[in-house]
């Protein structure tokens, strides 16, 4: 299977599952779970729109 193919469909699932996603990725970090958290939240920095508007669900 092709390495860029997994990267898309990778970041195209973190994407589906948007702030929730991010906050249970923050979560699990947090808590003693052995999870590499940090890959997770720095995929979020580049894919989810971190605008007020965005985060409010105003934007389409």
């Amino acid at each position: 299977m092709d390495i860029q193919l997994i990267i898309e469909q990778t970041l195209g699932f973190l994407e589906d599952l948007g702030v929730a996603g991010l906050l249970a990725a923050i979560f699990l970090e947090g808590s003693s779970i052995p999870f590499l958290g940090i890959i997770v939240v720095l995929a979020y920095g580049g894919i989810l729109d971190m605008s007020l508007g965005g985060m409010g669900g105003l934007q389409p």
